[in-house]
C-alpha cells in the first residue's frame, strides 16, 4: 500500500501527523475538492488484510487520512465503508485508459501499432496480463470508458483518470517507433486524413495528401515519400493524437458529469482527478487555460486539429504529493 501525503510541509514525520486533524479544514463551497491541509491516502485496491503491513482502514487511521484517492474499485460496499470512517471527507475512484471489455478481456477498441496489433504501455509489457490501452478515437472503446466513468461517479462522486493522456502519450512510446506506438487503427487513420483536409492546397500537394491518403499505408511503404515529408507528417500525426486526447478528456467530463436534475461542476488535478460538487466551483478547482504553441508562421496557419500545441496535461492542483511507501 502506498500512502500519499499533502502538502510538502509534512516533512517532519511522524511528529506533525498528530496535528493534521486540527489543520484539515474544508470549505463549504467544494466539500469534495482537495485542500492543502488534507492528508491523502491512496489504496490501489481494497485491502482487508495486512498484505503490505496495513489494511486500507488501518492506514487511514494510522496516518489520520482525510481523503482516500486513486482507488481502483467498483465495490460500492467498500466505498460506503470508507466514507463512514470518521474524518474522511472524500473517496476518489480511479479509471485508466485500460477499461476492460464486459468479459474482462482487453480487445475492444484498443490502440494498435502499424501492423494492427494491440499495444500496452512500455512499463507494462513485462506484466503477465496484457491490459491493452483503449483508443480514444474508437467509438466502441468510448462507450466502455464513458460507462465506467458514470459507474464510478455515481458510486463516489469523484473520479480520477490515471494516465489521461491516452493516445497523445501512446503516439510517442519508444520514440514513436510505429512497431510499438500508435494508434494506427482505422478510426485514427480516417480522423487524421480528415484533419489533413484543413491544410491549404499547396501544403497538401507537397505532402502528397489526397482523399485516399492513409498514414499507416504510407509508413508501411514510404518509398515515394522524402524524409523531410515523412518528418512533417509525423509531427502532424502526433499533434492530431494530442488534440484527439484533449477532446476525449472534455467529452468524458461532460459525459460523466451530466445529471439532468443537478448542476455539477468539477476540477481536475495533476493526476486527472475530477471532483464533482452541486455547488459553485471552489477557487482551487479552476482549470487554467491551456496555452497554444507559438510555432512558426506555417504552424500558425494550420487548422486547429494539427497545431503543435504546448499543453499542461497536469492541470489544477499544483502541489506534488509527498509519498511514503508502507510495506
Amino acid at each position: 500500500m502506498r500512502i500519499a501525503l499533502l502538502p510538502q510541509l509534512l516533512l517532519a514525520l511522524p511528529a506533525c501527523i498528530v496535528a493534521i486533524p486540527r489543520l484539515a479544514q474544508h470549505s463549504s463551497k467544494c466539500a469534495r475538492c482537495p485542500h492543502h491541509s488534507d492528508v491523502v491516502a491512496t489504496s490501489r485496491q481494497a485491502h482487508y488484510t495486512k498484505d503490505h503491513g496495513y489494511t486500507t482502514f488501518g492506514a487511514i487511521e494510522a496516518f489520520h487520512a482525510t481523503r482516500l484517492d486513486w482507488v481502483y474499485s467498483t465495490n460500492a460496499s467498500f466505498v460506503k465503508e470508507v466514507q463512514a470512517v470518521p474524518g474522511v471527507t472524500a473517496v476518489t475512484l480511479a479509471m485508466n485508459p485500460q477499461v476492460p471489455d464486459p468479459g474482462g478481456t482487453f480487445l475492444i477498441g484498443r490502440i494498435q501499432n502499424i501492423h494492427g496489433e494491440p499495444l500496452d504501455a512500455p512499463w507494462m509489457r513485462a506484466w503477465p496480463s496484457k491490459p491493452y490501452y483503449g483508443c480514444i478515437n474508437h467509438p466502441d472503446y468510448l462507450k466502455l470508458a464513458f460507462a465506467r466513468g458514470i459507474e464510478l461517479f455515481e458510486m463516489s462522486g469523484a473520479i480520477q483518470h490515471d494516465d489521461p493522456t491516452a493516445n497523445g502519450e501512446a503516439a510517442s512510446w519508444d520514440q514513436g517507433d510505429p512497431e510499438s506506438s500508435g494508434c494506427y487503427c482505422e478510426h485514427c487513420m480516417a480522423g487524421f486524413t480528415k484533419a489533413l483536409e484543413g491544410l491549404n492546397e499547396s501544403t497538401r500537394e507537397r505532402l502528397n495528401v489526397s482523399a485516399a491518403f492513409n498514414y499507416r499505408e504510407v509508413l508501411l511503404d514510404n518509398s515515394s515519400y522524402a524524409p523531410a515529408v515523412l518528418a512533417e507528417l509525423r509531427e502532424l500525426f502526433v499533434a492530431f493524437q494530442v488534440n484527439s486526447t484533449e477532446r476525449y478528456i472534455g467529452k468524458r467530463n461532460r459525459h460523466s458529469f451530466h445529471f439532468p436534475n443537478e448542476k455539477r461542476s468539477f476540477c481536475q488535478d495533476r493526476l486527472g482527478t475530477n471532483i464533482a460538487t452541486t455547488q459553485k466551483k471552489h477557487r482551487s478547482c479552476r482549470r487554467p487555460a491551456l496555452p497554444r504553441g507559438r510555432g512558426s508562421e506555417p504552424e500558425r496557419s494550420r487548422p486547429a486539429d494539427l497545431l503543435v500545441q504546448q499543453r499542461r496535461w497536469e492541470v489544477g492542483i499544483a502541489l506534488p504529493p509527498l509519498r511514503l511507501r508502507v510495506g
